[in-house]
């Protein structure tokens, strides 16, 4: 059984990337309901190393996010 993972193709848990990344984003405007403080949005992926400082790294990940599309309005 084949499972897709980051744009490719597994065969097995076993072959998992080593690490986990979560970063949690939060920007202090709203996406869409101005009656909201803010906005945020949980982002995950998979990587098999960590080649540059983290920053650089989560920078890297996340430039390509869809703010608009996938960020969730909310409240303080």
């Amino acid at each position: 059984m084949f499972q897709r993972v980051c744009n490719r193709y597994i065969s097995s848990a076993a072959e998992l990337p080593i690490y986990t990344f979560m970063v949690d984003l939060i920007c202090y405007r709203p996406v869409s309901d101005t009656d909201k403080d803010m906005s945020s949005l949980t982002v995950c992926w998979l990587g098999d190393d960590i080649e540059t400082s983290l920053p650089e790294l989560i920078n890297r990940e996340i430039s390509s996010v869809e703010w608009d599309e996938y960020a969730v309005d909310g409240s303080f």
